[in-house]
Formats: structure tokens, sequence, C-alpha cells
């Protein structure tokens, strides 16, 4: 690759061209396709933002309640930037799209600046390239989800620990460790970055121990990484204590990691071959990273350090997510750690290998690197094909409600968990899944006036509220309009099979 800084400039655009590109595919659509519930989760965070002010440690949802339903999450960083975007270029589903494109766009230039200045400019090019590829991040980097944000601020803290460890000035550590913070407050799997933070940080003095247990240098790293972790720590439990004191609170901080405890898929080995392997890290680029891991091992611990630092942190976290927290999403955060090995694998075969073959094949090696990434980039788009489809009936029932409903109705809706259709409404509901009689009394009590049918309620509930509420159809969805106090539950003989959910 040439050292030509023009030039490198050029080939830097034109991948980052090409990762805006892959993720303008169905920008327009709404929220409404795979994992629509998370985004519409954080874009209705970003709705109360821009209506209600950017409240950092009250973010609101619509479900759970009358409201106002506060949260513990992460910091809001997408939200907030798209609620003061949308003050200048209008609230839409569009805008939220175009923030997480962004964020995910901008992550890929720290991450090619760190490596190019470890491994050089084609390592560099290459790693983009791939990070850009990766079909979880083609999916997800445009997903309005704190993902892109937190891949911006993982690749830019990075970055800025080892801008420090080049030239050592205070206004360089105060830069790393705003960064470091930010990554781990963007969302807490970026701690998995810290080992990577302190080794990079080092820099040179990196595995000379008497430089690296100095008192001074060992405050300031430490003082980076335990100051990242602070204020992730600290944040999460201020600000769930002060939405527990709200008027709803829900709770999305995992407590527990046990065996009984599983988020998102259910079946280890079919998360591992489907989301991990054809996804994550596919064939071609699994065949790159091996080659990368293989160029680690020659370079040394002092050259390679902080990507061994990374890989332990990369370890560690895979465990959590394997055992507990199966979703694709929690994927995106290794990206650039899976890049960086495919872009070392990929400029060894691009640029090293010729060096050793017979004149006549020396171009095999480049072709190869070139096969290997477009094979990054077609199974990729074969493995994620079924992500793009919208389920449209949330949406065009949901702005159905939202123009109907009276603005302070508060929904019911049955047989799902999933709020998309209370964002699109634009009112607050309890979720429950299945609805029982005791369920509808005690909604009802907490001023619920509408039961939402999406087709997940069953013969015995359906017949009750059929025979008792008047309904309305709105996209495809029915909506029962309840009264109180609510008439009682069958007492007739039940059918065979029981009463189902009339019964409880």
């Amino acid at each position: 690759m040439s050292r030509n800084p023009a030039r490198e400039w050029i080939w830097l655009g034109a991948v980052l061209a090409l990762c805006v590109a892959l993720r303008l595919h169905n920008i327009t659509v709404p929220l409404v396709d795979t994992s629509d519930w998370r985004q519409t989760d954080t874009a209705a965070v970003a709705y109360f933002f821009y209506h209600l002010g950017i409240q950092l440690l009250h973010p609101q949802l619509w479900h759970d309640g009358p409201g106002p339903d506060y949260t513990q999450l992460e910091l809001q960083i997408s939200p907030a930037v798209a609620a003061l975007l949308a003050h200048v270029f209008g609230y839409g589903h569009v805008l939220l799209r175009a923030v997480a494109v962004g964020f995910f766009t901008l992550s890929a230039i720290p991450l090619w600046a760190l490596v190019r200045r470890r491994f050089g400019p084609g390592a560099a090019l290459w790693t983009v390239l791939c990070y850009s590829l990766l079909p979880v991040g083609i999916y997800f980097g445009r997903a309005f989800q704190p993902e892109p944000a937190m891949c911006f601020f993982g690749t830019l803290c990075l970055w800025a620990a080892d801008r420090w460890a080049e030239r050592r000035s205070v206004g360089r550590y105060l830069a790393a460790l705003a960064a470091a913070a930010l990554a781990v407050l963007a969302k807490l799997p970026n701690g998995m970055l810290l080992p990577a933070v302190a080794a990079l940080a080092y820099g040179p003095e990196l595995w000379n121990w008497r430089a690296m247990f100095a008192p001074r240098r060992l405050l300031q790293v430490a003082g980076l990484v335990l100051g990242a972790a602070v204020a992730g720590a600290a944040y999460t439990l201020i600000q769930g204590h002060i939405s527990a004191h709200g008027t709803k609170y829900v709770n999305f901080i995992v407590t527990s990691l046990g065996d009984s405890y599983i988020a998102g898929a259910q079946s280890l080995w079919a998360f591992v071959r489907h989301n991990v392997l054809g996804m994550a890290v596919t064939p071609g680029g699994g065949v790159a990273a091996a080659v990368g891991l293989y160029v680690l091992l020659r370079a040394g611990r002092r050259r390679a350090g902080w990507m061994w630092a990374w890989t332990a942190g990369v370890l560690v976290y895979a465990v959590v997510v394997l055992r507990a927290i199966r979703f694709q999403y929690y994927l995106m955060p290794v990206l650039p750690w899976l890049a960086v090995l495919m872009g070392l694998g990929l400029d060894h075969l691009a640029a090293a290998l010729p060096r050793v073959l017979p004149r006549a094949l020396r171009a095999v090696p480049a072709v190869l690197a070139a096969a290997l990434t477009a094979s990054i980039l077609t199974g990729g788009l074969f493995q994620i094909q079924g992500y793009w489809p919208p389920y449209m009936t949330w949406y065009t029932a949901g702005t159905a409600m939202n123009r109907a409903l009276p603005k302070d109705a508060v929904l019911i809706l049955s047989g799902t968990f999933n709020p998309t259709i209370l964002y699109y409404a634009r009112r607050h509901g309890y979720r429950v899944n299945p609805l029982t009689m005791s369920g509808l009394q005690a909604d009802v009590a907490g001023g619920a006036r509408y039961v939402i049918d999406d087709g997940g309620i069953d013969q015995c509930m359906g017949d009750y509220l059929a025979q008792n509420f008047p309904a309305k159809t709105y996209g495809g969805v029915t909506v029962y309009t309840l009264r109180s106090p609510l008439p009682p539950a069958p007492t007739q003989a039940p059918p065979p099979g029981g009463l189902g959910n009339c019964a409880s």
C-alpha cells in the first residue's frame, strides 16, 4: 500500500462512502424491521428528549403504565444527538437512522488511525474495509440503538490512549480520560476495552516492569481505567436510583448471569453458528482473522501487546454474552477487534507473501485477499437477508391509533411485550402476555381504557372482550374500548380444555 498521505485519504474516503452506502438500504422504512423493539425503545427516549428537553437522568419510554415511565439505561447519547438535530431537520425515523449510520461510520476513522500508526497504512485500510463489510455491522450499524455510538466512543478511546502515550501532555490525558469514560457510559460492554486502553497508555513502556510500576505512571494509567469504570458504574447506579423514584420504573440491567437467565437466543450453538460465525466473523473473515493471529504472534509482545490485552477483554466479554445475553447486537463491540485481525491477515496476504512467491504467482495473494473480502460481504448479505422485511402492521396500526384515540388514552398491549405499537401510537400502555382477568382488572384500575388484540388473546378472553366491549380495527389490529367497572368474568361451564385465561 502506498505511503502517499493524499492517496491514503482518498482510499479511506472511498471505504467510508461504501460504509455509508451499505447502510442506506431501507433507511426510509419505519422502525419495524428486526430489533424493532430495541429501536423503538431508543426512539421513545429521543422523542421525549425532543419534546420535553434532554434529561439524561430521566430517559422515558411508552410502556408499563400511564406514565411517565422512567427507565435505567446507558447514557442516552444517540437520542440526545437525534433530539438536537430534530429541531433543525424534523423528527422522524430517517433522521434517527441517519444518526446511527453517522456514529458507526465515524467509528471507522479512529480505528483506521490507530491501526495505521501501529501496523501501517495497508493494514489500516484493510481493517476499515472489513469493519464496513461485516454483516452484523451492516444491519445494526444503521439501527437506532446505542451500539453505533458505543462503537464510535470505543474506537475513539483506544486511539486517544495511544495518542497520549505518543506525547504525554495534560490535554491529551484529559481527552483520553473523557473518551474512555464516554465509551463505558455509551454502553457497559465497552468495559472490555479497558485492558487495551491500559496497554496503549503505557506505550513503549509496556512490559518494562520498572517503568510500568513507577508511581506516577501507574497512577496515570490506573486513573484512565478506573475513571472510565467508575463513571459507567456511577451513572448506572445514580440514574437507576433517580428513575426508581419516578412514577414508573423499568430496570433493564441484567442482575443475574445464572443458568436460569438467558436473554435472546435460547440455543447456544444456534447463536454461535448463525450470529457469531455467520454474521460477525463470516467464512472469509475467519480465514483472514486466522492469518491475522499469525501476524500478531510474529509481531512480538511489545508491538502487539495492546491487541493481546484487547483479546483478553474480548474473551471475558464472550463468556458473558454466550452464557446469558445472546442478542445479535451484543456482538457489535467485538467488530473492531475482529476487523483488526482480518485487516492484518489480508494485508499480510496482499503485501507480504508476494516477496516469497515466484514472479508468476505474485498476484495470487492480492487476488486471494480481494476474494476473501468479497466473501465477507456476499456471505454476510446472505446471512442478514431476513433482517430487512418490515412488519408494517404495527406501524400502520400504531399511527392510526395515534390519530384516533384520545391523547391521554392508556392502552393494554396483549400477547406481546414488543412496544412498537405503543411507540407509533404515542400512547402509554401496559404490556401483558397472556391477558388474564386478574391482570385486566388491575390494569383498568391503573387507568387503562383500551385493549389491543394483535392475535395474542386466547379464545375465552377474546369472547369475553367481544361480548362486552365495542371494538374497532386499526390497520388490521382490533382495539376494544373498556368501561369501568368491568363486567363479571364468564361463569358458564368450561369448554373442553378449560377456560384458559378467563379463569385466572
